[in-house]
């Protein structure tokens, strides 16, 4: 990488952890050291959320990290240039080509070339992205070019595979957590001996080894109906206690293997009813535990932060409306697959923040003429819109709050009952 290059990549650094944070501010990294590191590495990444995934963890690496990237992008002059200065190598998948056999000896050429002089390569060993928390089996084709750079330098290369999990709490949606779990790495010249007794049987060997650890370092529901359990699990459990992010991954994992307890039908009968109820009613847990627990006082406080948090909601939500409304309005009106929504919302909004925010900044200063009210207006722009979006989302939890009051004695009480059955069956694994 040239000096250029790299003044880019450190610039481009900056800014992708700056949005990132903003959109996924709850985020942990577990052994973190991991991601610091000397050796040619291929980092084998879960890929939920399409190009939100490779940045979490180039971001948060040591070293620049490349990227695999369609081989189509390439096929124009300008296309080669842009991507092959902007940290990414061809490759051509069997699914680019209706299932066809691909060559790809030219990129993996570059594969070799790139990690035996020290590169470090982001894949999605899956083959793709998908949506939610179930798995996929792992391609070959990382193990394939581990063990190439290694044969093409007599295993004198030291290629290490470092598998990561993205656990995402709600991988398209504003302001949610994230835990990155970093494992431990595989070195590629342990397979030395496998490989030179049968080259097939070391590549599929690999595979599952790395695939393994990959599983060992996400939250996996069996199917869309456990995921989907496990969720409102969670979210009551973060409601009623809160803890870090990673010790709720943690809490998570446990969660779900108690989920896996056929002992445990109960529980998911009693969750059954409990989600249903919440949904026909427009309720949340937040909401129901807000009601069960809010003393006279607090309510009354509510009413008083509604009344004097409005003029700055107000303020906050109008100086960001056109900025933020038209990611939301492209995205959804367009309607991408649920995967790419974090990512579209991400680039448009890159465009209109700092357009918006430079026009109505020289506006302000137009209209009043002073440097400082100038400079305390830009300065307002970003807090002023967290706190509207806050307040929003506040707003809401008390709107749900009012229908449960609403309700009849005899359901509030069915639906605090449940509640409390549920969460007294799972509160062993709290914390």
């Amino acid at each position: 990488m040239n000096w250029f290059n790299r003044q880019l990549y450190r610039l481009l650094k900056i800014i992708v952890k700056t949005v990132l944070w903003i959109y996924y501010p709850k985020t942990g990294v577990l052994n973190r050291k991991r991601l610091k590191f000397e050796q040619p590495t291929i980092i084998a990444c879960s890929h939920p959320n399409t190009m939100m995934d490779p940045l979490h963890v180039a971001s948060r690496t040591k070293n620049p990290v490349f990227f695999l990237a369609n081989a189509d992008l390439f096929a124009s002059k300008f296309g080669n240039w842009f991507y092959s200065n902007f940290f990414c190598i061809p490759i051509r998948r069997r699914t680019d080509n209706k299932g066809k056999h691909v060559k790809n000896e030219d990129s993996f050429s570059r594969v070799i070339e790139f990690l035996y002089n020290g590169g470090c390569l982001w894949v999605a060993p899956e083959g793709g992205s998908y949506w939610g928390r179930h798995w996929m089996k792992l391609k070959t084709g990382t193990a394939r070019m581990g063990l190439m750079t290694e044969t093409a330098h007599d295993f004198q290369a030291n290629v290490q595979i470092l598998p990561v999990g993205l656990n995402y709490e709600a991988a398209n949606l504003f302001r949610t957590s994230l835990v990155i779990n970093v494992g431990e790495g595989i070195q590629v010249k342990d397979y030395k001996s496998e490989h030179e007794e049968n080259p097939r049987k070391a590549i599929y060997q690999l595979t599952k080894d790395l695939e393994e650890r990959l599983q060992a370092l996400e939250i996996s529901p069996a199917d869309e109906e456990q995921d989907y359990f496990l969720s409102q699990l969670e979210e009551m459990l973060k409601n009623e206690f809160p803890i870090s992010t990673k010790a709720a991954f943690h809490r998570t994992e446990k969660v779900l293997i108690d989920l896996k307890n056929a002992d445990n039908q109960l529980l998911i009968n009693q969750l059954d009813e409990y989600t249903d109820l919440i949904k026909k009613y427009k309720l949340s847990d937040r909401a129901v535990m807000k009601f069960a627990k809010l003393p006279l006082f607090m309510k009354l406080l509510d009413v008083l932060w509604i009344i004097a948090g409005f003029p700055v909601f107000l303020y906050g939500a109008l100086n960001n409306l056109l900025s933020s409304y038209l990611p939301y309005y492209v995205t959804n009106s367009r309607q991408p697959y649920i995967g790419y929504r974090a990512t579209v919302k991400m680039v448009i909004g890159l465009i209109t923040f700092p357009l918006f925010y430079t026009l109505q900044t020289v506006f302000v200063h137009w209209y009043f003429q002073s440097t400082w009210i100038t400079i305390v207006y830009l300065l307002s722009l970003i807090p002023t819109g967290l706190f509207a979006w806050h307040y929003a989302q506040w707003m809401r939890l008390v709107i749900k709050r009012l229908r449960m009051y609403r309700l009849a004695e005899k359901m509030q009480t069915k639906i605090l009952g449940l509640r409390v059955s549920i969460l007294g069956i799972v509160k062993p694994l709290e914390g």
